[in-house]
């Protein structure tokens, strides 16, 4: 779907290759659909994406406004669980269809299963994936990922918010590694790991897990709109919840503040101005002696920071050097994706 919309988008003028290529670099990097990333740099409007994207997959797109209102019985025809895995939305329904917003309604196998779970025929209508996260968090009490929340604000024009999910409710920002006793084995594994990744949660764990053998808690975070935001992690008290929510400004001074501007590796003591105590109370208030950093360098741009310490009142001990050497091949590693995107997808 992402090889032929991109290139439709391109062939009827709405994007050139060189905006094409901007999106699917920040695709590998931040995740999210090639719409979604197109909306995100400002390249296209929702409304101008889906009304394309209906025109080029010959199904007709579900206005934003069919997302507003939408009554309790009918969002209630598809279980959470069934309408986040999918991606759907109910809009509307009669006696023997389903309306359902999707956002890949040519996906066949999709359509049948929901008819086979629903009962219902289905009437496919194309939505985009902001919209979509948006109905689930609103209908469901899915929580969006907090990189999508801002932006939907703007579609929709209205503040920033962040939302609190329901009790129970099923979650779609990731699932947080966790720390176990084995390793990626050697240094060759390690690199063979990197080089057959799939995509960047691959190259995540691969990071995760090589942190695990020094560092009791740790943490990812993808640097993206002048925020670092939490990605995945391991450690102390952090949960999936706790880590999905940490988010740090860096437009103040901080210690993360440092090492993007240095774009080099830090270990020692975190100074105690406002936003350092903040992050601290935000990983669970655990005050470490030394913390260490180090930054994931994309193009001469920081993309990821990886965090990490050894626990409250805990001094570092250990070698880092080939924690490094493997933060530099995960840049390799990332880049190489995006080349791979590129070469299959432009």
């Amino acid at each position: 779907m992402a090889l032929r919309l991109g290139e439709a988008l391109v062939q009827e003028g709405l994007i050139d290759n060189q905006q094409l290529s901007k999106a699917l670099e920040r695709q590998v990097i931040y995740g999210g659909r090639l719409g979604t990333n197109l909306i995100e740099l400002g390249l296209l409007t929702e409304e101008s994406l889906v009304r394309f994207m209906g025109k080029v997959f010959g199904v007709p797109y579900a206005d934003p406004k069919a997302f507003e209102g939408i009554k309790r019985g009918i969002v209630d025809s598809i279980a959470p669980e069934i309408a986040e895995r999918y991606l759907v939305i109910p809009i509307d329904r009669e006696p023997k269809r389903l309306h359902l917003a999707m956002v890949n309604p040519t996906d066949l196998r999709v359509v049948d299963e929901v008819r086979f779970i629903t009962g219902y025929e289905i009437v496919p209508y194309i939505a985009s994936e902001l919209r979509i996260l948006y109905a689930l968090e609103r209908y469901f009490g899915i929580q969006r990922p907090l990189r999508f929340i801002s932006v939907i604000s703007d579609v929709r024009g209205e503040p920033p918010q962040i939302f609190t999910p329901r009790k129970g409710a099923i979650r779609k920002d990731g699932r947080t590694p966790q720390r176990d006793d084995q390793t990626l084995g050697t240094a060759e594994d390690i690199g063979q790991s990197l080089v057959n990744a799939e995509d960047r949660e691959e190259i995540a764990r691969v990071i995760l897990d090589c942190a695990s053998s020094n560092l009791k808690r740790v943490v990812l975070f993808v640097v993206k709109s002048n925020m670092a935001v939490g990605w995945m992690g391991f450690g102390g008290q952090l949960t999936e919840e706790r880590i999905s929510l940490l988010e740090l400004p860096l437009d103040q001074p901080s210690i993360f503040r440092t090492v993007i501007d240095g774009r080099e590796f830090y270990q020692g003591p975190i100074p105690p101005i406002p936003l350092n105590v903040h992050l601290l109370e935000m990983m669970g208030g655990e005050s470490p002696r030394e913390v260490i950093l180090f930054p994931l360098v994309i193009k001469g741009r920081v993309a990821c920071l990886l965090y990490g310490d050894s626990g409250d009142k805990s001094l570092l001990i250990g070698d880092y050097e080939e924690l490094k050497r493997i933060m530099i091949k995960s840049s390799m590693a990332l880049e190489m994706l995006i080349l791979r995107k590129k070469i299959l997808e432009m």
